[in-house]
């Protein structure tokens, strides 16, 4: 598990008991970004969200933007080089 998956099931964990439960809180706040279970495990397994998301989710999280921007963008370049 990376880094970054490991810190975003630690944020989540930390405030809901599942992703489902934090899917489900991401769903009632706003219903017409039409969160999912299956959408937030994209994001819990690397995928990088939009703003739209990460908004969506320091709101839920109650964590900046900038904290989660730090932790999605935190990877390595294709370059090899790394980012963040």
């Amino acid at each position: 598990m990376s880094a970054k998956i490991k810190e975003m099931h630690i944020l989540i964990h930390t405030k809901f008991t599942s992703e489902a439960e934090c899917a489900r809180e991401l769903e009632k706040r706003f219903p017409t970004h039409h969160w999912s279970k299956s959408k937030l495990n994209k994001y819990t397994n690397g995928k990088i969200p939009g703003i739209t998301e990460i908004n969506d989710l320091s709101i839920v999280l109650e964590k900046s933007v900038e904290e989660l921007i730090h932790i999605f963008l935190s990877s390595t370049s294709p370059k090899g080089d790394t980012a963040a």
